[in-house]
């Protein structure tokens, strides 16, 4: 309880959590792997993406480094080792699909006869693959799909499908869970009831996030593999928002 009177109260509670993954070993015996990629994408994109490395955390993303689109309609992409070849060598950490963090915090009001209840909820720290604008902004797409119309997508590429840290996204957010608002009628001793409560009552409200996805949540599977965390995959769905009234009668 933080703040109590005659006519006001209100009662909050915060919850916070971090998280922290390691890879302690891959080998069983005489089978040694050390390192192994994983979450592979749908054609015509190519590749594992994701990178499990003994020692290092889970949900290593891997890919080239974007930095912008040339004049001949190509992607510009980090030459990491300065050998002036693009190739699987200058391919690199460029993300990691599991949260650092998640905190929630619940506040409760009352005033009168009225009473309001929310839930906040934020992640942070997370990346996600936003497969569909990895698929979909691509100019080579465009013969038989529809491109998205995002800020991402850049008409001076004309290049084939590729994936890139371009399409790799931090999907931190915060979010309001739910809210319930209601109000208590009180009835004189004598009455049928001894008390009635009217509410309105709303789940999955909005999020606040910089993702430009479907959904920011992690994704802590991809083909069914744990160790592929980080990827939002092309069937993902928009959560539902949704409302309820309800009438609660006390005898």
């Amino acid at each position: 309880m933080i703040l109590k009177n005659e006519k006001f109260s209100w009662t909050a509670r915060a919850t916070f959590a971090t998280y922290q993954s390691d890879v302690v070993s891959l080998s069983v015996g005489d089978i040694q792997y050390g390192i192994r990629e994983v979450g592979s994408l749908p054609a015509p994109l190519t590749g594992n993406v994701v990178r499990v490395q003994e020692g290092q955390p889970i949900g290593q993303i891997i890919g080239w480094q974007y930095e912008g689109v040339a004049d001949d309609g190509k992607y510009i992409l980090k030459d990491l080792d300065n050998n002036g070849t693009i190739n699987e060598l200058d391919m690199t950490i460029i993300g990691n699909g599991l949260p650092k963090g998640e905190a929630g915090l619940f506040n409760r009001f009352t005033l009168g006869n009225f009473d309001l209840s929310l839930f906040f909820r934020g992640v942070y720290g997370h990346d996600l693959i936003n497969l569909n604008r990895s698929m979909y902004e691509q100019a080579s797409r465009i013969s038989s799909y529809n491109l998205i119309n995002t800020d991402g997508y850049d008409p001076k590429y004309t290049g084939p499908a590729a994936f890139n840290s371009k399409y790799v996204e931090n999907a931190s957010f915060i979010k309001l869970d739910n809210f319930t608002v209601g109000y208590n009628f009180k009835f004189k001793p004598t009455a049928k009831f001894s008390g009635m409560r009217a509410y309105v009552s709303g789940q999955n409200l909005f999020y606040i996030t910089k993702y430009q996805g479907v959904d920011p949540e992690p994704r802590y599977t991809y083909q069914n593999n744990v160790l592929a965390p980080g990827v939002e995959p092309l069937n993902s769905w928009v959560t539902t928002r949704s409302f309820s009234v309800g009438l609660n009668l006390s005898f």
